[in-house]
């Protein structure tokens, strides 16, 4: 077991995510971790990270012809299509 210390950030109390846990968890500034209080202790654990697909994946996975409309390559892109993730 390792004791670290919480320091104080706004009206927080923080403390350093150990490196070997980062390491094993495969985690990075940004990630998200889900946290549950558990009695006295702070469980955390990596969120579930949703999976990313290509459409040539998803569209592997459809059976039959993909329906199209002809007008589909005209429309202008709604929502994140353009941004590239």
């Amino acid at each position: 077991m390792k004791t670290i210390t919480l320091r104080k950030s706004g009206g927080s109390l923080i403390f350093a995510v150990p490196a070997f846990f980062t390491e094993t968890n495969h985690l990075a500034a940004g990630d998200r971790v889900e946290i549950t209080i558990e009695g006295q202790s702070m469980v955390v654990r990596p969120a579930r990270r949703m999976p990313r697909y290509t459409l040539d994946q998803l569209l592997a996975e459809h059976e039959g012809d993909i329906p199209r409309l002809p007008e589909w390559e005209a429309m202008p892109p709604v929502g994140l299509e353009t941004e590239g993730f």
